[in-house]
């Protein structure tokens, strides 16, 4: 577990990692009982934080997949 924590904080520190789905996976972690977090940071395994993490993060990734769409379907999205 320690190595898969490392990955993601190496992750966030150079960039390349989504900062919402790094805290879900903690939060589930969390949750799952994988590892304890400190009573400052218990709220992260919470339903109501990951619930709203989750929504930050299909609002953050959805306009990627956006291309996917019909040209038309995206054009009356995007106006």
């Amino acid at each position: 577990m320690e190595l898969v924590l490392a990955a993601i904080s190496s992750g966030g520190l150079i960039g390349v990692a989504d900062q919402y789905l790094c805290l879900l996976i903690v939060g589930g972690g969390s949750r799952l009982g994988w590892f304890d977090l400190p009573p400052a940071m218990a709220f992260l395994g919470s339903w109501w934080f990951m619930g709203i993490i989750v929504v930050f993060w299909i609002l953050t990734v959805a306009p990627a997949y956006a291309t996917l769409l019909a040209p038309g379907v995206a054009n009356s999205i995007n106006t």
